[in-house]
């Protein structure tokens, strides 16, 4: 039933319904447990009274058991996974070399079989470039028959076609994190080195967002794009006001980069 309820949400405004169904914190246990007294609203009827009070005292149990194993931690139970190791920009601070290599979509049935046993929340999709991977939609079927809650970090390329995007949205994905380096299209097409990227980046975001996908901006800070980062924010929030969260990156000087361009 869960299953199918996730698979019915298209609508963003539907958006707190799904988060009703994501890992249960103290409150969310209280409000179940009063929605329960209301559901057993006969509980102290003499001729049900013993009946509805186990079940209530036995569903309460597994509430809380369910809480203790997802909530070990302060630390959210969240899982990366690099599903390829290829990429279609050519970042100059990029400190990942390329060998080709893609995990199979059996392999992946297994890892995400091993997360449920470890009571993983989230997968996160990244690798080089996880769109590049034919079997991601199916990746994402998968997590979600398997109650994980999922995201991916994309550089937007290939989601600048609608209907890959739809692909990925029919399959449920969550949340994408789309990497931005500047709102000038010059200096974000010279940092990925990929003519275009920009402008199929913003396609991407706008299709995403048609396609009720929630989307966060991942950035890496560096020579080119450090003087301006807050004009990056005005753009994108003016252009996308669903966007409301934003991560930047620092640089590590003494790592790799993927070109000779040290001056990242």
């Amino acid at each position: 039933l869960k299953i199918y309820f996730l698979s019915s949400i298209k609508n963003e405004k539907l958006l707190l319904l799904k988060k009703s169904f994501q890992i249960i914190n103290v409150w969310g246990i209280i409000k179940l447990l009063l929605y329960n007294l209301i559901v057993f609203k006969d509980l102290f009827h003499k001729s049900l009274f013993f009946e509805n009070t186990f079940i209530f005292i036995f569903y309460s149990y597994n509430l809380y058991i369910f809480y203790k194993k997802t909530n070990k931690s302060k630390m959210a139970n969240i899982w990366y996974i690099q599903v390829n190791r290829h990429c279609n920009n050519a970042c100059h601070f990029c400190s990942n070399p390329s060998n080709w290599n893609n995990i199979s979509l059996q392999r992946w049935f297994e890892l995400i079989d091993d997360f449920v046993k470890k009571w993983y929340q989230w997968i996160i999709f990244t690798g080089w470039e996880p769109t590049l991977s034919p079997d991601l939609p199916k990746w994402i079927e998968y997590s979600k028959k398997m109650w994980l809650w999922n995201r991916m970090i994309s550089n937007g390329m290939m989601c600048a076609n609608y209907d890959f995007t739809k692909r990925l949205a029919d399959a449920w994905l969550e949340l994408v994190h789309f990497s931005v380096y500047s709102c000038y299209d010059k200096v974000h097409d010279f940092l990925t080195d990929t003519p275009w990227s920009w402008e199929r980046l913003m396609k991407s975001i706008t299709n995403a967002l048609k396609c009720w996908i929630r989307v966060q901006i991942n950035t890496v800070i560096n020579h080119y794009n450090q003087n301006h980062l807050d004009k990056t924010v005005i753009f994108l929030t003016k252009h996308f006001p669903q966007i409301n969260h934003f991560v930047w990156n620092n640089l590590d000087p003494l790592m790799m980069r993927k070109t000779h361009l040290a001056s990242t």
